[in-house]
């Protein structure tokens, strides 16, 4: 197969082009035609300046080789003659895979053409005879211009399938006003070039009040037919305008009528989360990529679920629930939606937002507030005793840090992290041990160290996450040191991007471990053995990998190491599969954590890992429990260990 790329200055010679292709025998296996607005969506994956195009042309060919060759170069002699600006094809199948996948994420990302819009789905499948898509978008364009409204047309010119879609900021009654005649009018249009209303979607709530244009005296025969099978009008009522005397309007069944009466949202998560619910076109697109979806199939365990209910929450159909709750807390915030999705919404920041209004509904679940307890009673998500957090340094440090002989001040502030010091018995001298081989200036918190607080800013506990946030820099500053170094993706994430938001500067450099370690490698600080031949694997945690796009420092460290063969999951980096043990969901429902790092070990046992390696200590305790869940027979003799372990085994 082959793909065409087309780039037109003028939408007349696009569509006077593909009409000829289309005429002259061409057999195509698709044929997209994309308006100015449309194309300035797919930009990226375009890879070039598209401000001066007016028309872009997609053109897909198969069959044999030689006579794919031969339909590419006629197509491109066709083109040519309607002046078309530029024209390549390519046989390459991931560059064909780039584009139609910016192509199929097209609709989904209209919403990214403005912040605080998003696309309109009415009067967008226009059906008219192929030879009048030029026409009709360019009256769609000149309609846009004359009621102020954002029309991005593009269509199926096979089929003659033209998608006129509005998008306009839906709380606003002006761009309402405006949308409406807009619409008539393109429903005219396509009246007058013989078309029909909906070439693909169907006829329902949203083409009910112009269907009489289309069908004529043909809704009185309708109307009776529907009368007689269904007297009492109980199937869908109101689709199609089909009730004796129904006068219907695009703002029956609306949608964001309570939006646009209170455009300042009647339950508001702050604007600029709003725009990201609003954004969300419940596309579905995420569902491939959400962990808890994957486990439960669930629609309320999926980002587009959730997003659906925050938006009822936002515009008051819906209040704060035990049932609202469960949805939203058993999101692990892992992000994986959001590089589903063709218009990246956040949807961890809508959770968050969400969780702050159960938060103070006094609704959250009773294991998240034990978590909170624990943390704001005893320093630590385990409610653990103060004295403990120590108990897994080297006798040396231990006996420093008993007798208060720990540096006071150093250049290198260590922030060990709850799991770390209190739940594994190995990160916390394996990350000392790089580091007295360096011999790094360092000293810790000790006994002092407490709780980062993300939990308590992952469940909504905003107050109580601000007061411990502006408490632990004044401990940090405390120290005088120029850097601070943490084996915890999570207190990594809440060091580098939550605090900053909060308390401002920290007057230090975060580094997580993989970082550091990494440094110390470049200088020459630290010599690798090896442990033997090894087939090793890297999980990357949510908080550093789709957080911080931190995905070749830990790779880099692996494979420097002798002896190690490293193998690939299928899905990594930003695609990579959560383990499931974020956002609160190991503490909440440990058992739907438990099943989805399973399926995360099951990915390391495809590529034939003997080792999976993380830099982050909740994936790594939520992996090995997940391999646990998995059969001895299936999970062989896999083991899960963080990068600190990695490296200070394989030091000579």
């Amino acid at each position: 197969g082959a793909l065409a790329l087309a780039v037109f200055g003028d939408i007349n010679a696009a569509g006077d082009a593909v009409t000829e292709v289309t005429t002259s025998g061409i057999k195509l296996a698709g044929c997209e035609i994309m308006d100015k607005f449309s194309i300035k969506v797919v930009e990226k994956a375009l890879g070039k300046d598209v401000t001066k195009i007016e028309a872009l042309l997609i053109m897909e060919g198969d069959g044999a080789k030689d006579v794919v060759v031969r339909d590419m170069n006629r197509i491109g002699e066709i083109c040519k003659k309607y002046g078309v600006l530029e024209y390549e094809w390519t046989d390459n199948p991931a560059k064909r895979e780039e584009m139609m996948r910016a192509r199929g994420g097209l609709v989904p990302t209209l919403s990214r053409i403005k912040p605080g819009n998003r696309l309109v789905a009415i009067a967008e499948d226009l059906g008219v005879p192929s030879t009048k898509i030029p026409e009709t978008i360019r009256r769609a364009q000149a309609i846009s211009q004359k009621y102020n409204i954002l029309i991005a047309t593009f269509g199926h010119v096979g089929d003659g399938n033209v998608h006129t879609t509005f998008v306009c900021d839906v709380r606003s009654r002006d761009d309402w006003d405006r949308l409406k005649p807009a619409a008539e009018e393109l429903v005219k249009t396509c009246m007058e070039m013989k078309g029909t209303l909906s070439a693909e979607h169907g006829t329902g709530l949203t083409r009910a009040p112009h269907i009489q244009l289309q069908l004529g005296p043909a809704m009185e025969v309708m109307r009776k037919i529907k009368q007689a099978m269904d007297p009492d009008n109980l199937l869908n009522p109101g689709k199609m305008g089909l009730e004796k005397g129904a006068k219907t309007d695009i703002y029956d069944y609306f949608a964001f009528k309570p939006l646009v009466e209170h455009p300042e949202g009647l339950n508001s998560y702050g604007k600029a989360v709003d725009d990201e619910v609003l954004a969300c076109i419940h596309c579905g697109f995420c569902r491939l990529g959400c962990p808890t979806f994957s486990v439960t199939q669930r629609e309320a365990r999926n980002a587009r679920g959730r997003n659906a209910l925050a938006f009822y929450l936002m515009n008051g159909t819906i209040e704060p629930s035990r049932d609202l709750a469960e949805a939203f807390y058993s999101c692990t915030t892992c992000q994986a939606c959001t590089y589903f999705c063709p218009a990246r919404i956040k949807v961890d920041e809508i959770v968050e937002g969400v969780r702050k209004k159960i938060y103070e509904a006094g609704l959250v679940p009773e294991p998240i507030l034990g978590v909170r307890d624990n943390i704001l009673k005893m320093n630590n998500v385990f409610a653990s005793a103060k004295a403990d957090r120590i108990e897994i340094y080297p006798p040396a440090l231990k006996e420093k840090a008993k007798t208060g002989q720990l540096k006071a001040k150093a250049k290198t502030l260590l922030f060990m992290g709850c799991v770390p010091s209190y739940l594994d018995m190995k990160m916390v001298p394996s990350l000392l041990k790089p580091l007295d081989a360096a011999k790094v200036d360092y000293t810790t918190l000790a006994t002092e160290e407490g709780c980062c607080g993300f939990p308590l800013f992952l469940m909504g506990a905003e107050a109580d996450f601000h007061d411990r946030a502006k408490r632990l820099v004044e401990q940090m500053k405390a120290t005088g040191a120029k850097e601070l170094v943490t084996p915890c993706a999570g207190c990594y994430k809440t060091f580098k991007k939550i605090y900053p938001e909060v308390v401002g500067d920290l007057g230090l450099e975060v580094y997580h471990s993989v970082h550091y370690i990494e440094k110390l490698m470049k200088e020459g600080k630290l010599k690798l053995k090896g442990n033997g031949k090894q087939r090793v694997t890297y999980h990357d945690p949510c908080d550093l990998g789709r957080a911080f796009q931190i995905f070749e420092e830990p790779r880099n460290i692996i494979k420097a190491i002798p002896g190690v063969e490293y193998a690939e999951m299928a899905r990594n980096r930003l695609q990579a599969r959560c383990c499931g043990g974020g956002g609160g969901v190991s503490a909440n429902i440990p058992e739907m954590a438990v099943d989805m790092a399973a399926e995360r070990v099951r990915d390391a046992l495809a590529v034939g890992a003997e080792v999976i390696v993380s830099g982050c200590a909740a994936c790594k305790d939520n992996l090995r429990k997940g391999t646990k869940a998995i059969p001895k027979d299936e999970r062989g003799k896999i083991k899960v260990m963080d990068i600190t372990e990695f490296v200070a085994s394989a030091m000579e």
